[in-house]
């Protein structure tokens, strides 16, 4: 199974277990959001900081949506809507302390999850 974008979200300090009252400025990180094709190695993994915002943005004809994926794989069980399936579209997700770990973001239109997104 293809998984999509893979987010390790890190606390502002220390490791996964803790959350620190150290205040980092927040950053917006902008994902294009498309589905990878044989040329492209597609998602890299990204270390994110509580209270960072990631943009997902496409264009296009396809429609896409965007998923949080607790199961880290294609598996829609408790999948959690972040936005709505539409073409020339963007969503944000702001992480909140009890993200800390690994969440996975995925497409859930047709097979795109499959396919890398």
């Amino acid at each position: 199974t293809s998984l999509s974008l893979l987010l390790i979200l890190i606390p502002n300090f220390g490791l996964f277990s803790k959350i620190s009252n150290v205040s980092v400025a927040a950053s917006t990180i902008s994902v294009d959001w498309f589905i990878p094709n044989n040329n492209d190695d597609g998602y890299e993994d990204i270390n994110v900081q509580v209270g960072d915002t990631i943009n997902f943005t496409w264009a296009g004809n396809l429609p896409h949506n965007v998923y949080i994926h607790p199961s880290q794989d294609c598996s829609q069980d408790g999948a959690i809507v972040v936005g709505m399936s539409s073409s020339y579209g963007d969503s944000s997700y702001t992480f909140q302390s009890s993200d800390v770990g690994k969440m996975t973001f995925a497409c859930d239109v047709g097979s795109h999850c499959e396919m890398g997104q």
